[in-house]
């Protein structure tokens, strides 16, 4: 009877090393878009000179526009490697575009997007991830087979991971359950906003439990540090209660958006040092 009593807790510790070996690398500590502009131009050094002096180790560079923004991405990833920051990029989904943009192929194709920033990861290696914006919003769009194929050129020339945005009720779905296979990741931005002073643990903890269960890979937290919506203020608490729980449970933070200030960006910075 001993013996078996001891082989219990070896085993658990065994199967934690499994999940940690399974989720290796360095804590994402990410900020996405709200890209900084000097004289109404975006300001590339500006951002990397701020990235340096916030503790952060990833930036989400937004592309609305790909003919207008990439070559901003492009100036941005010299100075990314220079200060040591990775660089994820977010695509649209046409239900994010105009009618105009998305019947305008610069802005649709996917595949030909994958491949472009495959060839600029080559070039840059800071250039580590690129997304899909809610992605299962237009499942019927990307199907199985054409998330195949965008990924698949997304790794044409580097391995660049494909690491999209989804949410709870995504993770889910059996859209989700048809498509996993093809994200090497993925940013799972909470939308659970109570009433103020209320611990996020159990939600938070229980929410991370679930997903697993449907999915083994890496899982980014994206935090609404900027408010979603007005209906759903978040205050410098809540903010730093699910950076904690993050580092406890996930695979990193992805703070919506870069342009924090006051007590918010304080306890960004404290969460990320």
């Amino acid at each position: 009877m001993k013996r078996k009593f001891l082989a219990v807790p070896v085993v658990a510790v065994l199967l934690a090393l499994v999940a940690l070996q399974l989720h290796a690398g360095p804590f994402v500590k990410g900020y996405y878009d709200a890209l900084p502009s000097t004289d109404g131009k975006p300001d590339t050094g500006k951002l990397a000179q701020m990235l340096s002096k916030r503790n952060a180790n990833t930036y989400n560079f937004l592309v609305q526009s790909p003919e207008r923004d990439i070559p901003v991405l492009e100036e941005f990833l010299p100075e990314a490697e220079r200060i040591g920051v990775d660089v994820w990029v977010t695509i649209l989904p046409p239900s994010e575009l105009s009618d105009a943009n998305r019947n305008n192929n610069s802005f649709t194709d996917y595949i030909g997007i994958a491949r472009r920033l495959s060839s600029l990861s080559e070039e840059y290696p800071a250039l580590k991830a690129w997304s899909l914006d809610n992605v299962l919003l237009d499942y019927r769009y990307f199907t199985p087979a054409y998330l195949k194929s965008i990924t698949e050129a997304g790794k044409e020339h580097s391995e660049l991971k494909f690491i999209p945005v989804v949410y709870y009720n995504n993770v889910m779905s059996a859209e989700f359950a048809d498509r996993k296979q093809y994200f090497d990741g993925i940013q799972l931005y909470y939308t659970h906003f109570p009433e103020a002073g209320a611990s996020e643990a159990d939600f938070f903890t229980g929410m991370v439990e679930d997903v697993r269960k449907k999915y083994k890979g890496m899982i980014v937290i994206g935090v609404y540090a900027t408010p979603a919506s007005s209906q759903f203020p978040t205050t410098p608490e809540y903010i730093g209660e699910l950076l904690n729980l993050a580092k406890q449970h996930t695979d990193g933070v992805m703070i919506y958006t870069f342009d924090q200030s006051g007590d918010k960006l304080s306890v960004i910075e404290d969460a990320f040092a």
